[in-house]
């Protein structure tokens, strides 16, 4: 509903909210389109009681590379590079195979977050349809690792998270939102698309929080780069599957305003 003056002439724009604000004011003033869907994805997480779960939220379907890089949930953990992957504007970002990989500047063990042992999760939005081996989209190769690989070739996905048990449920194509859930001790989850159900579950043996080696995206440190589109990132603390449903609910009207949507 608009807002009026007090004389009831005069429509007046809604303040922008703090969580809305800092964002902004840390990239180029985006055009209306972008600033609506950015509006929508970070009070909508707001609402939904999420945005406070999340150490860190990277939307690569943006207007440039610089803003890609950018961390929506607040100014520390920016995206760094030295070989940076191949962008292209309102889609992502895709690997070479080899080198390509964005650093979160995020170790787990020091960096006093959201993401604890027992409670953590990571997303990641994949907008390429493939069968092929896409290799490591995020992680950490520490003794207790954190990752997700995905290897359609051999038709299974490879999961973990802060563990050192891992899951490998069958996979036909890598295409997705997929989610690595740890919502308590013990206990691991991948979620996939909107489903607020598990794609998969397991045990969560033993671990701990990596501390050599921060998390790093579209390639680990002795990985293999992707090699299909990533269209966003996220991670934080451990969700419940209505937390997970509503997360990708927002990311998907997100990607639905630049017509890359995958489910």
């Amino acid at each position: 509903m608009p807002y009026f003056t007090n004389r009831g002439i005069t429509p007046l724009t809604a303040p922008d909210s703090a969580e809305l604000s800092q964002f902004l004011a840390r990239i180029t003033t985006p055009d209306g389109t972008h600033r609506s869907a950015y509006a929508a994805l970070i009070d909508g997480l707001v609402a939904d009681g999420l945005w406070t779960k999340l150490d860190a939220l990277y939307i690569f379907a943006a207007a440039d590379a610089t803003t890609a890089k950018v961390n929506l949930r607040q100014s520390s953990f920016g995206l760094t590079t030295a070989a940076e992957p191949t962008f292209t504007p309102d889609t992502g970002y895709v690997g070479n195979g080899t080198t390509m990989i964005l650093n979160t500047n995020f170790t787990p063990s020091s960096a006093g977050g959201q993401f604890t042992l027992n409670s953590a999760h990571f997303a990641m939005y994949i907008t390429t349809s493939s069968t092929a081996n896409c290799g490591d989209f995020f992680g950490s190769d520490d003794a207790s690792t954190t990752r997700l690989n995905l290897i359609a070739t051999t038709g299974v996905v490879q999961y973990n998270i802060s563990s050192s048990g891992a899951g490998s449920p069958a996979i036909s194509n890598v295409q997705g939102l997929w989610c690595v859930n740890r919502p308590s001790a013990g206990t691991r989850e991948l979620f996939k698309n909107a489903s607020s159900t598990p794609f998969d579950t397991g045990a969560a043996s033993g671990g701990a929080l990596e501390s050599t080696h921060g998390f790093t995206i579209m390639k680990t440190d002795d990985g293999s780069s992707n090699t299909a589109n990533a269209s966003a990132c996220c991670f934080g603390s451990g969700l419940s599957g209505a937390n997970y449903a509503a997360l990708a609910a927002r990311l998907k009207a997100y990607m639905t305003v630049f017509g890359i949507s995958v489910f």
